[in-house]
């Protein structure tokens, strides 16, 4: 997760991280892992829904 007050920081951390993948099978794989983590919490707590109620 990127967190910035402003959209410039943000960009550079973007572009940072997936230069990074692709150079690093490592952090490639935690990053992953990390998403799917987040992705999973969310489902569990029902936050994936893109539906209106």
């Amino acid at each position: 997760m990127i967190i910035s007050k402003t959209l410039q920081p943000a960009l550079a951390m973007a572009v940072a991280i997936t230069a990074r993948t692709s150079t690093d099978p490592g952090f490639r794989t935690l990053v992953n892992d990390a998403a799917l983590r987040v992705l999973q919490l969310k489902q569990a707590a029902h936050l994936l829904s893109c539906a209106t109620p």
